[in-house]
């Protein structure tokens, strides 16, 4: 089982990106359940859960090519996309977790107005993880 000290580990070998290990652990959880073997009906993959375009995104943005069923491997990818998110919409955590479950277009396109709906999974999604996070800071 992965565990919160294994998200810190290993998202400390991400440098210099930061994000919060709780906050990753949190997404992981509501993910995949802290399973690196999952894979969803949709094809996202891996302990969290990544889609093959945010694989091939994080190999050419971040030239981080990496494989998602390696819990190791799959966090450091994730740190760099998540501070990568957090500096693309400043903050803002309810934006940021949309884009990671939602899709980053998907996520500018709703802020914009062009799209005036988002999926229940990903206001779900949101609202789960940072129900989660609020209390684990409290």
């Amino acid at each position: 089982m992965i565990t919160l000290e294994d998200i810190r580990r290993w998202s400390k070998e991400a440098s210099p990106e930061y994000v919060d290990p709780e906050l990753l652990f949190i997404i992981a959880q509501t993910e995949s359940s802290l399973n690196p073997k999952a894979v969803s009906r949709v094809g996202a993959e891996g302990l969290f859960q990544f889609m093959p375009i945010t694989q091939s995104d994080l190999a050419d943005r971040f030239r981080f090519p990496f494989d998602p069923f390696c819990p190791r491997c799959s966090t450091i990818a994730a740190v760099k996309y998540l501070s990568w998110l957090m500096k693309e919409f400043a903050g803002r955590l309810d934006a940021v977790l949309s884009a990671w479950n939602w899709g980053y277009g998907n996520t500018q396109r709703y802020i914009a107005g062009v799209l005036s709906t988002m999926p229940k999974e990903t206001k779900d999604f949101v609202k789960k993880v940072l129900t989660k996070y609020k209390d684990e800071e409290e």
